[in-house]
């Protein structure tokens, strides 16, 4: 289980968790585990609280609606043609991927400091004052 995520259902009822998920960082035993951040939800003490565990997309959770509004765009395009939702969906996704960009994006993915025939200067070759 480590490495997955769980999440305490949230309810109006005694002993419920908080609704959100947290990353599992490991399990100690049948009814323990680690989680990577502390639990913000109240304590329980009822072993049977409702929870699911499961995995999650590599895009950060606030854009994880992304694909399927893709896929629904290339649906409403293609398989089942309706240029009201084709267009909804579309502004959609372009919307999410231009703010996922800009909240989590990077401008360069190249590694490399310089990629020019700039020779270095050693400033340990001149005397400084």
């Amino acid at each position: 289980m480590a490495n997955r995520w769980i999440r305490i259902t949230d309810s109006n009822t005694a002993n419920a968790g908080d609704g959100e998920w947290y990353e599992i960082n490991s399990v100690s035993s049948s009814t323990t585990l680690v989680t990577k951040r502390n639990y913000d939800g109240v304590s329980i003490s009822d072993a049977n609280v409702a929870y699911a565990i499961g995995q999650i997309g590599v895009l950060p959770e606030e854009f994880q609606e992304l694909p399927l509004y893709r896929a629904l765009w290339i649906y409403f395009t293609s398989s089942q043609p309706n240029v009201e939702k084709a267009a909804l969906y579309k502004n959609l996704y372009q919307e999410g991927l231009l703010e996922m960009k800009a909240e989590y994006g990077d401008l360069d993915t190249d590694l490399s400091i310089e990629d020019g025939d700039i020779d270095m200067i050693n400033p340990n070759f001149f005397i400084t004052t």
